[in-house]
């Protein structure tokens, strides 16, 4: 999937926690869910030229699901001592991180290395192409194809109708 499916969940997710009084209602509490929803994607912001160079990143720690367990470990038990919020933002963002690698075990080309590093077997829930793009003109011509570009269509839609509504 694609930064605007991972954001759009990401904002959903947060909605949710703010809808249900958990974490208020403000902008900040939307930020950080889409920011947490794409935050595995970090490394791609230094590849701006080919797709296929953020994929050969893919071993890179921020695409291992352990990597960010481990740190949301870390972040839930620094919350005790902080104050009640900051472990409802904690839970918040760890929800909104592994969607980000739920999302992506659905990628046509390759999927999650669930188990990585240990395991560097990738996972996705469809069937992958047979081609895999070098750039990123190649990659979106091959995904528009996809039924799940349509998936992701409607739920950034959605996600764009439901950001009005009160």
């Amino acid at each position: 999937m694609t930064t605007f499916s991972h954001t759009a969940i990401g904002y959903f997710i947060a909605r949710g926690f703010a809808t249900t009084g958990i974490l208020p209602d403000a902008n900040s509490t939307y930020l950080l869910g889409m920011l947490f929803a794409n935050a595995p994607d970090i490394d791609g912001i230094m590849v701006t030229r080919r797709l296929y160079t953020h994929r050969e990143n893919f071993y890179a720690l921020s695409h291992y699901p352990i990597s960010w367990l481990i740190l949301c470990l870390l972040a839930f038990g620094v919350s005790f001592y902080l104050p009640e919020i900051f472990t409802e933002y904690v839970i918040m963002a760890a929800i909104a991180l592994f969607s980000h690698f739920l999302l992506d075990s659905f990628d046509i080309f390759d999927g999650i290395a669930w188990l990585g590093p240990f395991i560097k077997t990738k996972f996705s829930f469809v069937t992958l192409s047979s081609s895999h793009p070098l750039t990123n003109t190649e990659w979106s011509t091959i995904y528009r194809k996809h039924y799940l570009f349509y998936a992701e269509c409607v739920i950034c839609i959605l996600a764009f109708a439901t950001a009005f509504v009160t």
